[in-house]
């Protein structure tokens, strides 16, 4: 059996010292060095090629891509250039290591080299080149991912301090206006008293705004402890708050009994408090008044949880824009609100692993199914 020969391109001699004492060190001695792609008059075709990036196009140009599909090749750098990555393993590189991952050539290269033991050719596992290519573009997306959870992070935190430091501000603006108002009314004219007013009630929507920013920051910074909960009494709890509140509505509640769910008991509260906030909002305007909880099995046996009303409804075709931060379907004079509600729950939901979907028609209420992901 023929020792693989390994080609190395690289015009850097420490990293060609360190490539030959890792690649001996693991077996392999068949060690052939170039310091150009252009420079490769092979005596005996290599049965890999270490490529440094550093004498490589950045994008992979024809000859190059040539050169590739030609010889089984991986490229190493120093740099994490997620863009160039890519190009190179469109051109078709097994994989693409960066210099502090230099130990894994050696078993990657033992892991999809093989050779044929009667006409001394070799060849490439197939299915070992597949699995490397996989786990390349894995670790890629690893990478990306842990990037882009850290970039989310820095956005929350950069929301929960920006909300949290435009309520200092905010008191102030609305203790003044009201102090005009206490003690200034009467040097005051009714159109200046009008104007103070507004200043007022700007101020409280502005505050209720961030308030529910904070919410919905909080939501991803909070640790998850699951447990069984039980959600007809949590709901019922929330529904008995709302009547208390205005009690002078009256509305039909359906709650199903003995229904639990597995959850974290905070984030829970907060999903059931948006989702049935909404719906006595929304049915204020409608007579005889109708909220129901309560669960459904889908084809699967998996407990589907519902909330319905009978209130003002919204086209079935903005279903998706509802839970996006801010987007609203009804005017404020209409129905008062943020429009963070329903982004908070999309944002719970997700968290533990379900889904949502929103059903309804305009003046025919909605219905809010979702999975917990249990």
């Amino acid at each position: 059996m023929r020792e693989p020969v390994i080609a190395i391109f690289t015009n850097d001699e420490s990293v060609l010292k360190d490539l030959k004492v890792l690649l001996t060190n693991t077996g392999y001695i068949n060690i052939i060095q170039f310091d150009s792609i252009n420079n490769n008059n092979f005596e005996i075709k290599p049965d890999w090629c270490l490529l440094d990036a550093r004498i490589c196009p950045s994008v992979p140009n024809i000859g190059l891509k040539a050169f590739i599909q030609a010889y089984p090749s991986i490229i190493f750098s120093g740099t994490d250039d997620s863009k160039k990555i890519l190009e190179y393993f469109r051109a078709g590189v097994f994989d693409y290591l960066l210099s502090n991952e230099k130990e894994k050539l050696g078993s990657i290269i033992k892991n999809v080299t093989s050779a044929d033991q009667n006409g001394g050719k070799s060849c490439i596992s197939r299915s070992a080149i597949e699995i490397t290519e996989k786990n390349s573009i894995l670790r890629l997306l690893e990478e990306q991912g842990t990037k882009l959870e850290e970039t989310n992070k820095e956005l929350e935190a950069f929301c929960y301090s920006v909300s949290h430091d435009l309520r200092a501000p905010l008191r102030i603006i609305e203790g003044f206006g009201r102090m005009l108002l206490e003690k200034c009314s009467a040097e005051m004219s009714t159109r200046a008293t009008e104007y103070v007013e507004r200043i007022l009630s700007s101020s409280a929507r502005m505050q209720e705004l961030i308030e529910d920013l904070l919410r919905l920051s909080r939501v991803n910074r909070l640790e998850i402890t699951v447990e069984e909960v039980n959600l007809t009494k949590m709901v019922k709890g929330i529904l008995d708050d709302l009547k208390n509140h205005e009690q002078d509505r009256v509305v039909k509640c359906k709650v199903a009994e003995g229904v639990f769910g597995r959850g974290d008991r905070a984030l829970l509260a907060i999903l059931f408090q948006n989702l049935l906030d909404n719906a006595w909002k929304y049915t204020k305007k409608t007579q005889n008044a109708e909220i129901e909880f309560g669960t459904i099995l889908n084809d699967g046996k998996k407990k589907i949880f519902f909330i319905r009303d009978n209130g003002a409804g919204f086209k079935a075709s903005n279903a998706e824009q509802l839970y996006v931060p801010f987007k609203r379907y009804h005017t404020e004079t209409e129905f008062p609100g943020t429009g963070i509600g329903l982004a908070t729950v999309k944002r719970i939901i997700t968290r533990f692993g379900g889904t949502i979907k929103a059903e309804s028609e305009p003046g025919r209420g909605a219905c809010f199914s979702f999975t917990l992901g249990e």
